[in-house]
Parts: structure tokens; sequence; C-alpha cells
């Protein structure tokens, strides 16, 4: 099981598995744009065990459930520019109370987004590019579960 104060190594014994979807539309209304719109949708389950011996299908942890991408692309002959906004849904983490095996409750983090975009100028032999990544400044609340002094 989950212990927010060990890092466990084991091969499961138990049911797990995976489920992917994915939809993707692509439309280029002329040769210089190109627009595209995906989603995917991940089941990932696995079996843990407890001290008890008991096993408990859950969702695997740090992995999102559903995600979804727009992406703009144009291109010229002297310039390319490229913009991608990505949201991401839930996903199961570990909280403080993951050690009590009996009260343990399952956390997810809140749903996001992801803004990234490039410029790249071309010249005759060379291209040369701009771009940014995580342009809303997206950044996790709580980046530790619990700090334990020794």
């Amino acid at each position: 099981m989950e212990n927010p104060d060990f890092l466990y190594f084991y091969v499961s014994e138990g049911k797990s598995y995976i489920k992917n979807k994915m939809v993707e539309i692509g439309y280029k209304p002329n040769r210089s744009l190109e627009l595209k719109i995906a989603f995917k949708s991940v089941v990932n389950r696995q079996t843990y065990g407890k001290p008890n011996g008991e096993k408990i299908l859950l969702d695997k942890m740090f992995l999102n459930k559903n995600r979804v991408l727009f992406n703009v692309g144009h291109e010229t002959k002297k310039w390319k520019l490229d913009g991608t906004l990505q949201w991401n849904g839930k996903r199961r983490i570990p909280g403080p109370e993951s050690h009590h095996y009996e009260t343990m409750i399952i956390n997810y983090s809140p749903s996001y987004f992801l803004l990234n975009g490039q410029v790249t100028i071309i010249f005759k032999s060379f291209e040369a590019y701009l771009g940014g990544e995580n342009i809303l400044n997206f950044k996790q609340k709580t980046m530790f579960v619990r700090i334990v002094k020794l």
C-alpha cells in the first residue's frame, strides 16, 4: 500500500490493467494554418496489497485520467508560429493520511491547464526560435505531502 514515508518495490500480485481511448481531429483550412484538437482518456488500475493480506484495486498514481490538447500552427516563408493549450484532468496522488490503511482516503489533484508556444524565424541556411513552456505559470500548491525531520 502507499505510505508517504517509504518507497516500495514489489511485483503486483493481482489484477492490473490499462485502457486508453484517444480521438484526434486535424483541420488545415489553408496551406499555412493547421489546427488540431485531441482527447485522451486513460483508465489505469493496479492491485495494491494491504499489510493484513487484503488486496485493493486503485487508479495508478500520478497518471491523468483525461487530457485535452488544442494546437494551432501557422507557417509562412519567413516565420513559424506554434501554440498548444493542454488541459490535464485529475489524477490520484498520495495524501498525508495514506499510511493509515484502515482509514485511507483516496486523494485526487485538481485539473489544470498548460500553455506552450514557439516562434521560429527562417533564414537561408538556419532557423532560430524562441519558445515558452508553462506560460500560464501553473504551480502545484503543495509540493510535498509532508516533511519529516529525522
